[in-house]
């Protein structure tokens, strides 16, 4: 007998064992025996059918889609477009799950497509595509951001994952999927170690390193119909003419027979036919399509839906183009319709081609699709293409317009309520943890996610997820095409949005329930939301390890949301008591990588080490505000004369320091100017000779960290300091000669 989904008992069941997944480390007893229930009452035989075998998860990403780009009302507060026509997405809403506050982890296609697959956030080792595109050598940008940041394989022109990434592909696949990657690609290259097929997926149609296509029909040269060169070549086995089959159930007619096929139907036969060919397991599905991707040109569009739009315009009442607003462009409404058609065919197979695996039911009952944007519309353009009013911003910003995207999840057999909504903010992050979920699919060790699994909405709409925020960081430019996205990081809690811009130091701040256009900056009217959110937003980066922009004038990094630089005692002040911590620490190494604890201990770069290299950025900092002679009064007062790696002794290694910087200029304290008049001298020297090993108690009591260096052992001083003398002072007689 098959439980349903919707008995109460299985959908409490799936409740609870959606919370264990996410957190799916026993704690306690308690915990391991809550677990075991779980496990009991809500695998998903059971919480989706005890005879139910794993199901097929599909995920469908339009590409620059926009927020109102679409007829349906339910994934935009109703402001569906009046001109753009997606009647499959309609009745994908009516039959499934609206999301009217869903969100691409990045504002352009690489980043938000690397956090799909990866299942973090951009500043995280897995990932960190920013998809950035204003380099270094723009020399009037005040700051200079980390392109795709370090170590990462390949030239900056491709975003690639790193090979560390465990995609969610690699994990289904471990959990027995047959898996596969249709279109569109943008965070690899088509062939070696970033390409589909090394990522987890085991079949490849069509993706590579290009964010855009071509052509977006098939060509006949060198002998065969193709794609191009910025397709995968394996599409090209869908470049065929259409049939006059084909053309009938796509327009009723025979007036696309014999013309060139357009890549978006092509991408759709391709899946289709993996589906039909691989249905004897269970798969996971990762399609990109192309369209309606910016610049949009009319031999970009069918031809049939082309002169569709061309007569629907014609024939529209000026009070209908009046509500149309922007939405008037023919050839992007013919993109968007034959995505909307690729997703209807899609759906059409599932519904009617039996499954194996589930005997006496059509592969839809068993099959998750998801249709998703990876990031708002692009308004401004060659071609002016769309419209994302009522919202602020398009692609490659972080206001809503380049970031709230349309989402519907469609299941026949797994989805609790049709035409349901919900209002729960979601983000492309969360896939990863949704679908190895319904897979029972075993999490990578030692792998952060910070995705929360969709099951509980999938169950119930109105439910929420176990999360106070969601977040974004953008450390470079984007300022092509009539975009002005600067650095920045982002973070929505509850209603409230708060953007910090690393440039000036500014900050904004909105209320989404009633200024969905982002309109009124509410900062200074609610200090207590911007100091909680700031708090929030610098404790995310310093967990995520996130890069940081450099300030071009000074090569320091910026400073963070919520700190004022080098202010390590969170006083907001910049003082001597900074200072004396950053004494007390100078040195160290943290264990781990970089915290906000290990920040405040003095770890100012966050590279994980407190070294000469903080130092210079304690000092730049405190002149900025202060001078240097100020700086040079702070450190002679903090610390003991001859005592230049601040560890509270004079020994034999601030003696060799001053070796290695003698009669250099430009010198530091810790470079062993004790003098500070800018040149390691004798005079520096007779400082260290002076105090040496006295013990003399120091102006501030300087205790070295637990886990700082060990220091050498001091041999008998008057003879290395005689033997010093004579070097130092032989060296010097050479240099003058």
């Amino acid at each position: 007998m098959r439980i349903s989904i919707r008995t109460p008992t299985a959908l409490i069941a799936s409740i609870i064992w959606s919370f264990l997944y996410v957190y799916h480390k026993p704690r306690s007893v308690v915990a391991l025996t809550m677990t075991a229930i779980a496990i009991f009452m809500c695998h998903p035989s059971a919480a989706f059918g005890q005879t139910t075998p794993q199901p097929n998860l599909i995920l469908m990403m339009a590409d620059d889609l926009g927020w109102v780009d679409v007829s349906v009302n339910t994934t935009n507060l109703n402001n569906a477009s009046h001109y753009y026509e997606t009647p499959s997405l309609e009745i994908m809403a009516a039959q499934g799950i609206s999301f009217n506050n869903a969100y691409s982890a990045g504002p352009r296609c690489s980043p938000s497509r690397a956090a799909v697959l990866s299942g973090q956030y951009a500043p995280r080792s897995g990932n960190r595509v920013y998809g950035q595109r204003t380099k270094e050598e723009d020399v009037s940008l005040p700051l200079i951001g980390p392109v795709q940041g370090p170590g990462l394989p390949g030239s900056e022109k491709v975003n690639k994952l790193p090979e560390s990434t465990i995609t969610i592909a690699d994990t289904l696949r471990n959990a027995g999927y047959s898996t596969a990657h249709f279109g569109k690609y943008h965070v690899g290259e088509n062939t070696g170690p970033s390409a589909p097929h090394h990522r987890g997926f085991d079949l490849n149609i069509g993706g590579g390193s290009g964010g855009s296509t071509k052509s977006y029909h098939a060509t006949f040269d060198e002998g065969f119909w193709q794609f191009g060169e910025r397709v995968g070549p394996q599409l090209d086995a869908y470049a065929q003419p259409y049939t006059p089959e084909e053309s009938q159930i796509l327009t009723g007619s025979d007036v696309l027979a014999g013309k060139p096929k357009h890549i978006t139907d092509a991408i759709t036969d391709a899946v289709i036919d993996f589906i039909d060919n691989h249905k004897n397991k269970p798969l996971f599905l990762h399609i990109g399509q192309y369209a309606p991707h910016m610049p949009v040109s009319t031999t970009h569009a069918r031809p049939d839906l082309l002169d569709k739009y061309n007569e629907k315009f014609d024939d529209m009442p000026d009070e209908e183009i009046l509500l149309a607003l922007n939405h008037l462009n023919p050839a992007y409404a013919a993109l968007v319709d034959g995505f909307d058609q690729s997703i209807g065919m899609i759906m059409d197979y599932l519904n009617t081609t039996d499954d194996p695996r589930n005997p006496g039911h059509k592969l839809a009952t068993n099959t998750l699709l998801v249709f998703y944007s990876d990031n708002g519309g692009l308004e401004q353009s060659t071609s002016d293409p769309t419209s994302n009013a009522p919202l602020r911003g398009q692609k490659g910003e972080l206001y809503e317009g380049g970031i709230r995207t349309p989402m519907i999840a469609w299941s026949p057999g797994l989805i609790a309520d049709a035409g349901t909504v919900s209002n729960t903010p979601v983000i492309g992050i969360d896939f990863y943890t949704t679908f190895s979920q319904l897979a029972n699919a075993t999490l990578p060790d030692n792998y952060p996610l910070d995705g929360q699994s969709l099951v509980p909405i999938l169950l119930n709409a109105d439910a929420s997820l176990d999360r106070d925020a969601i977040f974004w960081h953008f450390p470079g430019y984007q300022l092509s095409e009539g975009r002005n996205h600067r650095p920045r990081s982002v973070i929505r809690s509850g209603d409230y949005k708060l953007l910090y811009n690393y440039e000036d130091k500014t900050i904004e701040l909105y209320d989404l329930s009633s200024d969905l256009g982002e309109t009124t900056n509410l900062f200074a009217s609610k200090p207590h939301i911007v100091a909680q959110l700031r708090a929030q937003l610098m404790t995310w980066l310093f967990d995520v390890g996130a890069d940081m922009p450099t300030v071009r004038g000074t090569g320091r990094p910026v400073t963070l949301p919520g700190l004022t630089e080098a202010d390590l005692d969170g006083d907001q002040d910049l003082d001597d008591s900074d200072f004396t911590i950053f004494s007390n620490f100078f040195l160290t190494d943290f264990p781990g990588p970089s915290s906000y604890e290990s920040y405040l201990k003095g770890d100012l770069d966050r590279d994980g080490l407190s070294t000469h290299a903080d130092l210079l950025l304690f000092k730049g900092a405190f002149i900025d505000l202060y001078g240097s002679t100020a700086f040079a009064n702070l450190v002679s007062a903090v610390a003991h004369p001859g005592d230049a790696n601040l560890d509270g002794l004079i020994d034999i290694s601030d003696l060799s320091i001053l070796g290695a910087n003698y009669e250099l200029t430009d010198r530091l304290w810790t470079d062993a100017d004790f003098t500070l008049d800018g040149i390691v001298d004798v005079a520096d020297l007779s400082i260290i000779g002076a105090n040496w090993s006295t013990g003399s108690t120091l102006s501030i009591n300087l205790t070295p960290a637990t886990n700082r260096k060990p220091i050498i052992p001091e041999p008998s001083s008057g003879i290395l300091l005689a033997i010093l003398a004579l070097s130092l002072t032989t060296q010097r007689s050479h240099r003058t000669l």
